[in-house]
């Protein structure tokens, strides 16, 4: 696969998870940080299948994936609170 390929990838499955994100917040059944703490729960059994399937080390994989979403929570708060709200409903 290369770098391009990856990068659709990429962009299609975030698109697809955000679109679900949003349409929960929209419906208003699921507090925000419900959503979150699930979310996350799911990132780690993710991560945690991959890594298995792989026959990698789950340690490393949990610190980049760690790091990945500090850098992501980092930039996105750069933009402020009214900024990360217009992005978030906007897509992107």
């Amino acid at each position: 696969m290369t770098k391009q390929e990856a990068d659709e990838q990429i962009e299609a499955a975030t698109d697809a998870i955000r679109a679900t994100l949003r349409q929960l917040l929209q419906e208003g059944q699921v507090h925000p940080q419900v959503i979150i703490l699930a979310l996350a729960t799911a990132l780690g059994e993710f991560a945690a299948g991959a890594a298995l399937a792989t026959s990698e080390d789950v340690g490393p994989m949990s610190d980049d994936l760690a790091a990945l979403v500090r850098e992501v929570m980092e930039l996105w708060s750069k933009l402020g609170d009214g900024g990360l709200r217009e992005a978030a409903y906007r897509g992107g």
